[in-house]
């Protein structure tokens, strides 16, 4: 392909552009042609600039959920129980932090009355919590020190614990996992 644009000095340019204008009925035109040209320049090199930063921008959003990654798909469920057990009136919990490790000091149960009742015994190193003289039905909150609190029902007819459903329980399968 042929380069039709050719250099031309500054003086027969500005003559070019004058005869322009007087043909087209134009008052002459008082703005030097170096001004003019280095205007259109520094357009174009603005324009350079902004599309620059416009791939840059569009790059960088393209690549946000590969640099968040980890955050956004990170494991933020409650402890999780391993096992229980219920003897002569005292329950036994084994509980494993899944996100965080777990907040012994504020688990609490809370009797169908109202009632706030405070583990018997807890051993962190083992992850066991106990409960003792329970007559009635509980509901279990066992924390983890990011926050995230796992809800158990205990019903003292069953004699077992239940884990109470919640929103997470409904939606964790369509979260992938890592």
């Amino acid at each position: 392909m042929a380069n039709y644009e050719k250099e031309m000095d500054e003086k027969r340019a500005d003559e070019l552009l004058q005869n322009v204008f007087k043909a087209a009925g134009q008052a002459p035109n008082t703005i030097p042609i170096d001004q003019l040209v280095a205007k259109r320049e520094e357009r174009i090199r603005g324009l350079r600039i902004a599309r620059m930063a416009a791939m840059c921008l569009l790059i960088l959003t393209l690549m946000a959920p590969v640099a968040f990654k980890d955050s956004l798909y990170q494991d933020t469920r409650g402890p999780i129980v391993t096992e229980d057990t219920l003897k002569n009136g005292r329950l036994t919990i084994q509980v494993k932090g899944v996100s965080a490790d777990i907040d012994y000091e504020n688990i609490r149960a809370k009797a169908a009355g109202g009632e706030v009742i405070l583990p018997e015994d807890t051993d962190e190193e083992n992850g066991i919590v106990i409960f003792a003289d329970l007559k009635e039905n509980l509901e279990i909150s066992i924390p983890d020190k990011l926050g995230n609190t796992t809800h158990l029902l205990f019903f003292k007819d069953r004699e077992r614990v239940r884990r109470r459903r919640s929103l997470w329980d409904v939606w964790a399968p369509t979260i992938p996992q890592r």
